[in-house]
């Protein structure tokens, strides 16, 4: 049993980096808006794995209520905030008059109810459907998230050792397959005809193109490194999770020959990255190496040759990709500095009209402003997307990628068509406002206090726990750090780590120490 658990535990965390599968092999009527991910496949199995040997994975009575207690009140106040949503909600007559197939099964149902002698009036049926559909998706949501950190948690609170290990393996052999496709894109970007060829063909089967008739993901992204991921931010975010067990497994490797591979590994994870040319994936990377510093200041990481030759590895990847950038890539007509790369990727941010910052904040603000109209509950989950032409800011100034979606909303309606959440805690605040935000964010700070609480009793006694402490707390913060920009769902990893951080939490808490 432990080995079928430790395997399939180790395909879904090597899955997690197909965050976009093609839509044939999307699981849309199981997973909702979670289907592209392909860790749902494994996941099918996991719970139907832990459902066969229940016994083995139960918990406490204690731990039942608590989950019992906070189960109770998240779902609550989610329907709660669906609830004051529909009855507030303006846009009914807009969805009514709309495209009539933006809602495509009502048609059938309509029809099936009225063969089978069940009179309903359309307006009728879709006030049930206006009430069912967000119902089911904050059920589907709830099961695929929530579910998996639990079932984490289930495994592993008994046997963190063996989990962690396991843990360990798939985030390397994922990191490995993303270099190897990371070679291919460099390739790709330096004019290689094979390259172009290879990609053309594999990239369709990696990750959807242009999905829903947009442009987006293309088939070749020019420019800026992406490797298997959709787009090059999602490299960064992805990153944030990886790079720190990665900084980990360099750390504890003592063999000289498996040291110099995964040192060579890292410096090719960490040069693909910047790459990327993502503002995403180097204000990420930035901000982990800041606190990898920040804990050896503070005298809570001890081997300063190990992270010496981590900033070392950080300090070349990055002068290599200004190399690549000046004479590797094909038709480069800008000679690219490190102050020119720093000013394009950090000190942008700061400028709305540059790159995609206009349409980035112009939906951030627009959820800001909907969730300050409606601060207690929000407008109501899934119900945000008819609000937002009305909230964004500076409409005369709107980007193309902005005017595209309200295009695309237009002409597909309402329910078919909307505004990708460029924002977790911001989307999140729109949707179910300061007391759904709150209950959303509770498990993850009250994580973080513990482990912190953890550190600061323990900096006198650094066991090898200690250390895994310190670097999941640098992966998690910068999982959640990604969650200001874009949403947490983009990869399971938050909810990978919040099962495995709490399983830390028991294992660290109680007698069974790692030695």
């Amino acid at each position: 049993m432990a080995i079928k658990k430790n395997i399939i535990f180790f395909i879904i965390v090597f899955s997690l980096i197909f965050s976009y599968i093609p839509e044939l092999l999307q699981a849309s009527f199981l997973a909702g808006a979670l289907a592209p991910k392909l860790t749902i496949y494994p996941l099918i199995f996991a719970f139907g794995f832990t459902v066969f040997y229940r016994k083995n994975f139960s918990l406490s009575l204690v731990e039942r209520k608590t989950l019992t207690k906070f189960f109770a009140v998240y779902l609550v106040v989610m329907l709660l905030s669906l609830v004051y949503g529909l009855i507030e909600y303006p846009y009914y007559s807009v969805i009514l008059h709309g495209p009539a197939n933006q809602i495509e099964k009502l048609p059938k149902v309509y029809s099936l109810l009225t063969e089978n002698g069940i009179f309903v009036t359309k307006q009728g049926l879709f006030s049930v459907w206006m009430l069912g559909r967000p119902i089911k998706n904050l059920v589907v949501e709830t099961f695929w998230t929530f579910g998996l950190s639990i079932l984490v948690y289930a495994w592993y609170k008994n046997d963190f050792r063996n989990g962690f290990h396991v843990f360990l393996k798939g985030v390397f052999a994922s990191v490995v397959v993303v270099v190897l496709y990371g070679f291919l894109d460099m390739t790709y970007l330096s004019g290689s005809n094979m390259a172009t060829n290879i990609l053309m063909v594999i990239n369709p089967l990696v990750h959807d193109v242009k999905a829903g008739g947009t442009w987006w993901p293309p088939l070749l992204w020019n420019g800026q490194l992406r490797s298997i991921f959709a787009e090059p931010s999602y490299y960064g975010i992805f990153g944030s999770f990886a790079l720190p067990w990665i900084w980990y497994i360099y750390s504890t490797v003592k063999n000289t020959r498996n040291r110099l591979i995964i040192w060579g590994i890292m410096y090719f994870f960490v040069l693909f990255l910047f790459l990327t040319r993502s503002r995403t994936a180097n204000m990420l990377i930035l901000g982990e190496f800041a606190l990898l510093f920040f804990f050896i200041i503070i005298g809570f990481l001890k081997s300063k040759k190990t992270t010496f030759f981590v900033f070392l590895c950080g300090v070349l990847a990055f002068g290599t990709s200004l190399v690549f950038f000046n004479y590797g890539i094909e038709q480069s007509s800008q000679s690219m500095t490190a102050v020119s790369y720093m000013k394009d990727n950090i000190g942008s941010l700061a400028n709305m009209d540059q790159r995609s910052n206009r349409s980035r904040y112009s939906i951030m603000i627009a959820d800001l402003k909907i969730g300050l109209d409606h601060p207690f509950l929000g407008v109501g989950p899934s119900l945000r997307n008819a609000y937002i032409p009305k909230y964004l800011p500076d409409k005369e100034h709107l980007s193309n990628e902005t005017k595209e979606w309200i295009t695309n909303q237009k002409e597909k309606g309402i329910l078919r068509s909307g505004f990708p959440e460029l924002g977790e805690y911001t989307s999140r605040f729109a949707e179910t406002g300061i007391l759904g935000l709150l209950v959303f964010m509770t498990p993850p700070f009250y994580l973080i206090w513990r482990l912190i609480r953890f550190i600061r009793m323990n900096k006198k006694n650094m066991t090898r726990e200690f250390n895994v402490v310190i670097y999941f707390t640098i992966s998690f913060l910068g999982v959640l750090a990604a969650g200001i920009g874009d949403t947490l769902n983009i990869f399971y990893s938050y909810w990978l780590l919040l099962g495995l951080g709490y399983a830390l939490l028991h294992h660290i808490t109680s007698d069974r120490l790692m030695g």
